[in-house]
């Protein structure tokens, strides 16, 4: 997805050999950017050729939400600092209210 925020619209797209398509539409006014974590068991099924690593992973996602507090994208990073940083970007960039919802 690529966001404008001088122009105040987003694109959702797929990419080509390099080239994006996709539409240009108007973004709904943004209230608030929550990041938070999730944690979940990834287990990869065994197949012969890739190693079969399992474990715990943390996600940290980075989410948007309209005035009516409806969530209208969400972001996922695997670093707890650059969701931070996206999040602390888009705030100031759109004059929204930040929640970061990170134990520790």
């Amino acid at each position: 997805m690529l966001i404008d925020l001088t122009e105040q619209k987003y694109m959702a797209y797929f990419s080509v050999v390099g080239y994006k398509f996709g539409t240009w539409v108007p973004m709904p006014e943004i209230k608030r950017i929550s990041v938070f974590s999730n944690s979940y068991i990834r287990i990869n099924t065994p197949n012969g050729i890739s190693p079969t690593f399992s474990g715990k992973v943390r996600d940290y996602v980075v989410q948007i939400s309209s005035y009516d507090m409806e969530p209208l994208f969400s972001f996922t990073y695997s670093n707890k600092r650059k969701a931070i940083k996206q999040a602390e970007k888009l705030a100031s960039k759109t004059n929204s209210e930040l929640n970061i919802h990170i134990a520790g």
